[in-house]
């Protein structure tokens, strides 16, 4: 094993900070065999203050290796997780310069695994970004709310995981094996330590560590340099709908920038804002949208966006001016309608991101989405929908949301849910009717169906009727919220 080595001194983005290069390697073939890492190793330390030599540390395993004989081994127990908990910090919290972090992966057939960056040097505090390697050979990468991405990785084989995190743009890539699988923008771009915690939500996770290094190189500030440093759009829509580019603009030089050009182009038309009287000191960012929208089209299209001719001509780096981005349109089928049940409740501290999620595919994707919001055990629950959300197969806990009546997902994987099944025929199209009665109560309903498909089996028709905006002066109706004061990333207002 190798320590953190302080390489040189390098000015950093802020006047009259200091940084060091930093470079750190661990093949785990320093060690004593079975030896706990957190309290063998003065680089490595367990998630909590004082589990190092306890079920909380990880150990040297000689099971398997990808260099030498020996690597890091880490399994959890349970669903849960656990109790395994390592991290690795990285000698401080960057916000800028390029830390590049790699390591070699063994995930056992079967099983899954999971690795976190904390953005802070007090973990448990903000997660810059999730990386969970599923049962199912996929791997899912999610920055707060937002999911950037997928990709496959082998079971029962190492395979190379790097990250290349150039911080003074905001630009995160991910490799698998030396292929680029994620491209993004992150909203908690600063980055302070890595977190191998082994956890499978659909069984048990095993997997083995090897070779892991990291290296830090610090920014040095130029004079005149402007970074596209964040471009915000749907990389999937349905073909037709408009959507418009959310640019960030961040002055990296020591020059104010007082004006420049953006221009987004997809290869055959251009269009360009002007940008003037900014006066945009260093370390500032300046964030609008383009006044010209795009019309999503059918299949997928590439665009990119360009900052140019920063106060009349071009800045030093001419690298950070430019960001691409594909935008794939999906057709939905004829009459197709998404229905998600969501099981929430007050008393449940991680339900606000189903709420603002099941309301933002609402907005975005108006009557192709039908949310329900299926409460438990507080005063808006319905029994009898309750008991038939929560029994349903594979609901395992709240927020979950039942998609279709096929799937149960996380509401971070709604926007995906609705795109798995828009495409999917109808087998028939529902013509709604109501009358109340205000003297009696009684509300009539009446349904007309029209079937599209030859339809086989046992079919039936479910009325659900729903309110919103309900509110109640209990406290029952008060919202438990985990994502107070931001550490869990942003969540809509919560």
């Amino acid at each position: 094993m190798k320590k953190l080595v302080p390489l040189f001194f390098a000015l950093l983005l802020l006047p009259g900070a200091m940084s060091f290069a930093q470079s750190f390697q661990d093949d785990f073939e320093g060690y004593p065999a079975d030896a706990y890492v957190g309290l063998t190793s003065p680089d490595w330390r367990t998630w909590s203050a004082a589990g190092e030599g306890t079920t909380e540390d990880a150990r040297v395993s000689q099971e398997q290796a990808f260099s030498g004989l020996q690597s890091m081994k880490l399994f959890s127990t349970s669903t849960s997780g656990g109790p395994m908990d390592i991290v690795l910090p990285f000698g401080e919290a960057y916000t800028d310069g390029t830390l590049t972090y790699g390591m070699k992966m063994f995930v056992v057939g079967g099983t899954g695994a999971y690795f976190n960056f904390q953005a802070n040097q007090t973990i448990g505090q903000v997660w810059a970004a999730d990386f969970y390697f599923r049962q199912t050979g996929t791997l899912d990468m999610t920055t707060g709310s937002t999911n950037q991405g997928s990709a496959s990785f082998p079971h029962d084989e190492w395979f190379d995981v790097k990250a290349v995190l150039d911080l003074t743009n905001n630009d995160w890539q991910i490799f698998i094996n030396e292929e680029k699988v994620a491209g993004f923008s992150n909203v908690n771009n600063r980055v302070a330590a890595i977190n191998l915690f082994p956890v499978n939500p659909s069984g048990i996770s095993t997997f083995y560590v090897d070779d892991v290094y990291f290296n830090y190189e610090p920014f040095i500030q130029p004079d005149l340099d402007v970074s596209l440093f964040a471009l915000t759009t749907k990389t999937k829509n349905i073909a037709g709908n408009s959507q418009a580019f959310r640019v960030t603009l961040r002055n990296l030089g020591l020059e104010t920038i007082e004006s420049a050009l953006v221009t987004w182009t997809d290869g055959t038309d251009a269009y360009t804002d002007t940008l003037e009287s900014l006066g945009l000191l260093s370390g500032q960012d300046y964030i609008f949208t383009h006044s010209a929208s795009l019309v999503t089209k059918e299949g997928t299209s590439s665009y990119s966006v360009t900052i140019h001719q920063i106060n009349g001509g071009d800045d030093q780096n001419p690298n950070n001016d430019t960001r691409n981005i594909s935008v794939t349109g999906v057709v939905p089928a004829p009459h197709k309608r998404v229905i998600a049940e969501e099981g929430t409740g007050t008393w449940c501290g991680w339900c606000p991101r189903g709420t603002i999620l099941m309301d933002f595919l609402k907005h975005d994707y108006g009557d192709y989405f039908v949310p329900v919001a299926v409460h438990n055990n507080d005063p808006m629950a319905v029994t009898n929908y309750n008991a038939g959300v929560t029994s349903f197969p594979g609901f395992t806990g709240f927020p979950g949301v039942i998609m279709e009546r096929i799937q149960v997902i996380d509401p971070l994987g709604l926007e995906d849910g609705l795109y798995n099944h828009i495409g999917i025929a109808p087998g028939a199209t529902l013509l709604n009717g109501a009358e109340y009665d205000a003297v009696n109560g009684q509300l009539r309903i009446s349904v007309t169906a029209e079937t599209l498909l030859e339809l086989l089996g046992n079919w039936r028709i479910n009325v659900i009727l729903t309110e919103d905006g309900v509110t109640g002066s209990g406290s029952g109706y008060n919202q438990a919220n985990y994502y107070s004061g931001g550490a869990q990333g942003p969540m809509g207002g919560y």
